[in-house]
């Protein structure tokens, strides 16, 4: 990790010196994160990724939050909320979820200037997990447009049963 990124934590603190509720620089996220999934092989990266998506999403959705989640959050609701979701984790980008059908959705993230493609990877795979707690099962996603891939913009459908 470069001087500057490692100047920003403190390794004898079991959690770096991150606090949660903090807001950080977009240089020090990718970083953190290129530096999670460098031991793993490419092809177990995926796997790890959707795993800490949906274990995040279990941590912090305990007990009555959990039961309100699942109780009135529909994937409609969802996608009408993304934006405003968005801009609680990212100060910059814009989202979109549209419902093409019962099951099948299309996400869009345009103008991210956070943009990284684990990151990307990780909001897809956090979808998901926001989907299944919505009631959804078998939700899976598929990237078919990323901007480290040349696009203007990210675009995963999204399909569950």
């Amino acid at each position: 990790m470069p001087p500057e990124i490692q100047s920003q934590l403190d390794p004898s603190d079991d959690a770096l010196g991150l606090i949660a509720s903090a807001w950080y620089d977009a240089v020090l996220v990718h970083a953190m994160l290129d530096a999670i999934v460098a031991p793993y092989p490419a092809g177990d990266r995926h796997v790890l990724i959707q795993t800490a998506a949906r274990e995040a999403l279990r941590t912090s959705m305990n007990g009555v939050y959990r039961f309100v989640v699942g109780q009135i959050v529909t994937p409609g609701f969802y996608a009408r909320n993304i934006q405003r979701l968005w801009r609680m984790l990212h100060d910059g980008g814009s989202r979109e979820i549209q419902l093409v059908r019962d099951g099948h959705a299309i996400s869009r993230t345009w103008d991210w200037p956070g943009h990284h493609p684990l990151l990307c990877e990780v909001t897809i795979e956090t979808m998901c997990a926001i989907f299944e707690l919505t009631g959804q099962k078998d939700v899976i996603a598929r990237r078919t447009q990323c901007v480290s891939h040349g696009a203007s913009e990210c675009i995963a459908e999204v399909r569950w049963h």
